[in-house]
């Protein structure tokens, strides 16, 4: 078992109102190896979830185990470290640099955490992804589609044990979204990882090879 959070309790205040209930008790558990979707209507609490199990915010209760280490009990510095090695991340808004070119954008978490053989990594990634033609362009020249192959080069380009993904089709039309879907769940077998990926996108669902739904607070 690469990932274990149990009884994950999440609200957001409200001045003048009751606290907004986002997650309420939620238990997940995913195998190394697997693909995983999570779905729900909007509003459901996913990208909380995927937040939380990014180490990207905080649960009010329960924990989070990660290849056995519980996140919920680090520091910022050392879970700031640990996600930099373990986790990548992918957003449906590609949160790219825009002063720096795809190359840059990529190499950038691999030099912050001071890895070897950046520029051979960079390398075989932007191959991967069908970017070395593309290498020098800033992301203001890159169409959607390309934006979103350079986040998942960044993504991928530490190797990470667990990828999640936040819509990763959402910004994109059908066409270009099912060109990504397909070239993501080919690198994530060619690497062999794990991944959860939030979706509205039946097609990207059932790529996957479990699929659960977040209602009321909690998965079924």
């Amino acid at each position: 078992m690469i990932l274990n959070a149990t009884q994950l309790h999440k609200a957001y205040r409200q001045p003048g109102k009751p606290d907004l209930q986002v997650l309420t008790g939620t238990d997940f558990t995913l195998d190394a190896g697997e693909t995983v979707a999570i779905t729900g209507p909007s509003g459901s609490g996913k990208s909380t979830l995927l937040a939380l199990l990014a180490g990207l915010d905080r649960p009010d209760k329960g924990t989070i185990s990660i290849d056995g280490n519980d996140i919920t009990k680090m520091d910022q510095e050392s879970l700031t470290t640990f996600r930099g090695k373990n986790i990548g991340i992918i957003f449906q808004q590609f949160h790219l640099m825009p002063h720096l070119s795809a190359a840059e954008n990529i190499s950038l978490p691999l030099e912050i955490h001071k890895s070897d053989k950046v520029e051979q990594k960079v390398a075989s990634i932007l191959d991967k992804t069908g970017l070395t033609d593309r290498k020098h362009h800033l992301p203001r020249q890159l169409s959607g589609g390309e934006c979103q192959r350079v986040a998942i080069a960044r993504a991928l380009a530490i190797e990470p044990n667990l990828l999640l993904a936040d819509e990763p089709t959402g910004n994109l039309d059908t066409t270009t979204g099912a060109t990504i879907t397909e070239l993501l769940f080919q690198l994530v077998e060619e690497i062999g990882m794990t991944m959860v990926v939030v979706t509205h996108n039946p097609s990207l669902a059932k790529r996957c090879a479990r699929s659960v739904t977040l209602s009321q607070g909690k998965l079924v």
